[in-house]
């Protein structure tokens, strides 16, 4: 399951870091308070990353034999 977390959090920092719409979308926002930009920041990192939640199916239970 690490590994999976790994993988999930990497393709997660490329694919933000690529889109240059990501970061025309949150700059506005975060140039409006200064002080607080992390908080916008932090917001749109966790309604990402819930819709992305949303529509991931849970994994499969592991058999042990």
């Amino acid at each position: 399951m690490l590994v999976e977390v790994v993988a999930g959090l990497a393709a997660g920092a490329l694919h933000v870091w690529s889109g240059p719409d990501h970061l025309a979308a949150v700059a506005p926002l975060a140039v409006r308070g200064r002080r607080r930009s992390w908080a916008v920041g932090m917001r749109w990192g966790i309604g990402h990353s819930a819709g992305v939640a949303a529509v991931t199916p849970t994994p499969p239970k592991a058999v042990i034999i």
